[in-house]
């Protein structure tokens, strides 16, 4: 069966990603990534999440933090989207 992706990403503090069941435990460990790249976009998306709540300091917390590890890993791409989470340049 599967679960629904994403349940609980939204929850600040945890790393809880539903995956799709595939081949076993393996087949979702070569699916989920680096621990810290999946930590990285769930503070992004959890910034997202916030932002769009009006929660204005969960928001800046979540894509701080988020920076920090994308750029700790050198993951140009995800600093650059918590950098416009933290800047509010995601915001319409």
């Amino acid at each position: 069966g599967e679960t629904p992706v994403g349940r609980g990403l939204a929850r600040e503090g945890a790393l809880a990603a539903g995956v799709p069941e595939r081949d076993g435990a393996g087949g979702v460990l070569a699916d989920m990534g680096s621990p810290v790249n999946i930590r990285t976009e769930t503070l992004v998306e959890t910034a997202g999440s916030a932002g769009l709540a009006g929660d204005e300091a969960r928001r800046q917390r979540a894509a701080a933090e988020a920076l920090d590890l994308a750029e700790a890993k050198g993951n140009v791409a995800m600093a650059a989207r918590a950098r416009r989470e933290l800047t509010g340049e995601n915001r319409t």
